[in-house]
């Protein structure tokens, strides 16, 4: 009769324990989701991952994934090494941002969206009717017989899709410096600050260049 009891005894804990056990790994779950959540907008659990080549756009330049309006990131790797060099966050097939890392994995710059239109570039200058002049060992962008202070933008032939875009403060070039493919992938970009290249298709460049 004792050894019975002491059974019983025995079957009861083991039960509460996995009872305990449970509602802890529940409520992880739950905390779990909540604080994950991309900007308080979208679960993580609705975010969908994937390359950004298997992106295709249709005629209003929604991204499409998978015959949907595509609802997560997007990467891009460089062939070479393998590494991660950009990164886009899509929400319904529109883009929300675009971010850029070096080969060791930092971020390099931020482009943020609004309505599919990137927030802080306004191209005044098509890139290429830019004409640069060496002045004091430096080159210097010049356009319409001035220096050049601004964006620049060219398209393909015959369509809409941005060729090349960069950024020139009083003629040296500054930030991002890009080529695009006909379906708006990045093929090579150079970070330039203030004239000096720093970095090129996410490998830092060092000493004098």
């Amino acid at each position: 009769m004792r050894y019975l009891w002491m059974m019983m005894v025995c079957l009861l804990l083991v039960a509460c324990g996995d009872k305990s056990d449970k509602k802890d790994w529940e409520d992880g779950q739950k905390l779990e989701q909540v604080e994950d959540t991309e900007e308080g907008t979208v679960l993580p659990e609705h975010l969908d991952t994937c390359q950004c080549d298997l992106l295709a756009f249709n005629e209003a330049g929604t991204a499409i994934y998978k015959d949907t309006a595509f609802n997560g990131k997007c990467h891009s790797y460089n062939k070479a090494n393998g590494n991660k060099y950009e990164e886009r966050l899509y929400l319904q097939g529109v883009v929300q941002w675009i971010k850029y890392y070096n080969n060791f994995g930092e971020l390099i710059t931020q482009y943020d969206y609004e309505d599919g239109v990137r927030k802080e570039l306004s191209a005044n200058c098509d890139c290429n009717k830019i004409e640069y002049k060496k002045v004091e060992g430096t080159y210097v962008a010049y356009y319409d017989g001035n220096v050049f202070d601004g964006y620049c933008r060219s398209f393909y032939p015959k369509g809409s899709q941005v060729y090349q875009e960069g950024k020139f403060i009083d003629g040296i070039k500054d930030g991002m410096h890009s080529v695009y493919d006909k379906s708006g992938n990045i093929l090579t970009f150079e970070f330039y600050e203030n004239g000096e290249l720093i970095n090129k298709n996410g490998k830092p460049i060092k000493g004098d260049n």
